[in-house]
């Protein structure tokens, strides 16, 4: 058993479903900075 399978087992699901809550709105963050950055810098070229 790797230390995953041992971390999930205690965890449980509720510790999975936020996990994967996390990373979903953790993609959504990148996709909003990404904006923000690009955004920024066409405002800066005007």
């Amino acid at each position: 058993m790797t230390e995953w399978t041992i971390f999930a087992e205690n965890v449980g699901l509720p510790g999975l479903i936020v996990i994967y809550i996390l990373a979903r709105f953790e993609r959504k963050l990148d996709r909003l900075t990404k904006e923000v950055r690009r955004q920024g810098l066409s405002n800066k070229t005007k």
